[in-house]
C-alpha cells in the first residue's frame, strides 16, 4: 500500500519494478492538462483480463480520489474473513491490490475523475499469449513490461489457466457434472432394482 501514500504525498507515476520506461513519459503526465481533463485526477493503466490495476497509475499530489481511497483501505485488511491463507492471490487482489483501487474507483462516478492507459500503451503483455520473459512493446508504447508477478503463488497459476482456457474449463466442467449424474442415477437405478 506504500505505493498509494508516496504518489498521493507527492503526486507523479508509479510503476512496478518489471515496467521500465522506453521513452519521455511527458507526454502522458501532459493528457491530465488538456483542455476538457483538467478535472483528472489520475491515470490508472488497463489490463486485458479484468479492469483496471495498480502495477502503474499516475496522479496529481493530494488528489481527492486516491486520498478518499487510502482512507478507505483499512477496512479491507481481511477481505475474505480469515480465509485469506488459503487463496493468497485474491487476499492481495481484494486487500490492497488492484482488484480493491478497480472496484473503488468503478464506484460513484470515480471514473469521470481519471484517464487510462490501454494495455499496449503500459506494454503489457497479455497473460494467454505471453511466452517469453519480455513483451515486445507496440509502437507508441511509453513503457516495456518483463515477466514479473513476485507475489503470484500456486492460486495465481490457477487463475490464470482458468481466465486463458475457459472453453477448457467449462467443457471439463460440464463433462464432470454429466459424469456425477450419469452414477447418481444409475445408483438410483440400482438401489429401485433391489426392493
Amino acid at each position: 500500500a506504500a505505493r498509494y501514500f508516496a504518489v498521493l504525498h507527492h503526486g507523479g507515476i508509479y510503476a512496478d519494478m518489471d515496467i521500465m520506461p522506453i521513452r519521455n513519459v511527458d507526454p502522458l503526465l501532459e493528457k491530465m492538462d488538456l483542455s476538457g481533463n483538467e478535472h483528472k485526477e489520475m491515470i490508472v493503466a488497463e489490463t486485458y483480463n479484468l479492469g483496471l490495476t495498480n502495477a502503474l497509475f499516475a496522479s496529481v499530489p493530494n488528489s481527492t480520489i486516491l486520498h478518499r481511497f487510502v482512507r478507505e483501505l483499512p477496512s479491507h485488511t481481511r477481505p475474505l474473513h480469515g480465509f485469506e491463507m488459503f487463496v493468497p492471490h485474491f487476499a492481495v487482489l481484494l486487500s490492497t491490490g488492484p482488484t480493491r483501487l478497480w472496484i473503488y474507483l468503478n464506484q460513484n462516478n470515480r471514473r469521470d475523475k481519471i484517464l487510462t492507459l490501454n494495455p499496449a500503451g503500459w506494454g503489457q503483455c497479455h497473460q494467454c499469449k505471453q511466452h517469453s520473459s519480455k513483451c515486445i512493446p507496440v509502437e507508441g508504447s511509453f513503457f516495456e513490461t518483463t515477466k514479473g508477478g513476485s507475489w503470484h503463488k500456486w492460486d495465481t497459476r490457477i487463475m490464470n489457466f482458468i481466465f486463458c482456457h475457459v472453453h477448457f474449463v467449462v467443457w471439463g466442467a460440464l463433462c464432470l457434472l454429466g459424469w456425477v449424474g450419469y452414477v447418481y442415477f444409475l445408483g438410483r437405478e440400482k438401489s429401485k432394482r433391489r426392493l
